[in-house]
């Protein structure tokens, strides 16, 4: 299907969808090693607002990824991980 890709603008309805998770760097290198060729920067701390990374789907619209804790609280982080999944579970999407 020929389409134009999407140009964003915060001025839409729709911009950008997102996702909470407990790692977003272990989900970053999740996709990279599991999606061929895709590719991209980064995390980062936002102030006192989160732990979070963009990318872009293939129409290019906003997905950004934000972690459910701040980039430095990882003792809180690997308890909500271990609550999420259970003793043993198989580790989903980047969460391993």
């Amino acid at each position: 299907a020929d389409f134009s890709p999407y140009q964003p603008d915060r001025s839409d309805i729709y911009w950008k969808i997102g996702l909470g998770l407990h790692d977003v760097d272990t989900s970053i290198r999740s996709l990279i090693k599991n999606v061929p060729g895709f590719s991209m920067g980064g995390a980062s701390q936002f102030l006192d607002i989160g732990y979070l990374a963009h990318l872009q789907d293939p129409a290019n619209f906003t997905i950004e990824l934000l972690q459910t804790t701040f980039e430095r609280n990882q003792r809180v982080r690997r308890e909500l991980i271990k609550k999420s999944i259970g003793e043993g579970a198989a580790y989903p999407l980047g969460q391993e």
